[in-house]
């Protein structure tokens, strides 16, 4: 693995971290949305995160076709460029059912490059 490949991998890491740490006390789509403050912070982790997928190189995002690169990618883009039309909804659902798989799969990665 790539030196600037296993930095971005932990970039994102570090970020999908944060974004658990800051929902551990918000057990709800509503609790979410009513704080402010974690509500930005994880979003902006959210365009971290998918800046960091951006980087990697092509080789593993080739031999890693199993992770959605390119939606981590456009979700960052969405979030950064239409910040005020993005739907919570959508945010909340890929907290849910994408990142935990996608924190799997870069763990993964990581250990694979020990």
């Amino acid at each position: 693995m790539l030196d600037l490949d296993k930095k971005c991998i932990e970039e994102a890491l570090f970020s999908l971290n944060k974004i658990k740490e800051y929902l551990k006390v918000t057990h709800s789509k509503e609790q979410f949305i009513d704080d402010s403050r974690t509500h930005d912070a994880v979003l902006m982790h959210f365009i971290v995160l998918g800046e960091s997928c951006n980087k990697m190189s092509d080789e593993l995002k080739k031999n890693n076709q199993h992770i959605d690169w390119r939606g981590a990618n456009d979700f960052r883009n969405f979030l950064a460029h239409d910040y005020f039309g993005v739907s919570d909804d959508i945010v909340w659902s890929v907290i849910q059912f994408h990142l935990p798989q996608l924190k799997a799969d870069l763990e993964k990665l990581i250990e694979e490059s020990k």
